[in-house]
C-alpha cells in the first residue's frame, strides 16, 4: 500500500506540477495475495478532477496492483487503489495563474471508469450521512 501511495503522489505532482496535498485513500479490499517471489506491478492514472471549488480542486487517482508470477507467465489484478489529492492554496500563491487542467475521458471505457468510480464515492457519502445517529 505504501508503494501504491508512492506513485499516487508522484502521479499527482507530475499532473499538478506542484506538490500535492493527501486528502483521503478509499477502502482497501486486498484480492490476490502477493507471494514472496511474485512481481509486483503497479500502473497510475489521473481517474478524474474536481474543479467546482478552485480553492480546494480534487485530483483522483486510480492506481492498480497487478501480482505476476513469472514461472507460470500470469499476471492478475491483486488490487485497485483510490487516492484523492489537492494543492495547498500557498503552493498555488507561487505559480502566478494556476489553473489545474480538467480530465477527458478519451474512450468509453474511460468514462465509464469515472463514472462508476463517483457512483461508488455517491453511495460513500449517501451511507456515511444516513449512518449517523444522534441521541
Amino acid at each position: 500500500m505504501h508503494r501504491a501511495f508512492e506513485l499516487a503522489f508522484s502521479t499527482a505532482y507530475a499532473f499538478a506540477g506542484l506538490v500535492p496535498y493527501f486528502l483521503e485513500v478509499d477502502h482497501v479490499d486486498f484480492l490476490r495475495p502477493v507471494d514472496v517471489g511474485d512481481f509486483l506491478r503497479l500502473k497510475s492514472c489521473v481517474l478524474y478532477t474536481e474543479l467546482e471549488n478552485p480553492e480546494q480542486p480534487v485530483i483522483n487517482i486510480e492506481v492498480v496492483a497487478h501480482v505476476t508470477r513469472p514461472e507460470l507467465r500470469s499476471s492478475e489484478v491483486s488490487n485497485t487503489f483510490y487516492f484523492s489529492f489537492t494543492v495547498r492554496p500557498e503552493a498555488k500563491a507561487t505559480k502566478n495563474g494556476f489553473r489545474l487542467r480538467n480530465v477527458v475521458p478519451a474512450t468509453e471505457e474511460e468514462a465509464r471508469r469515472i463514472l462508476e468510480r463517483i457512483d461508488a464515492e455517491t453511495l460513500q457519502t449517501s451511507k456515511a450521512y444516513t449512518n449517523k445517529k444522534c441521541l
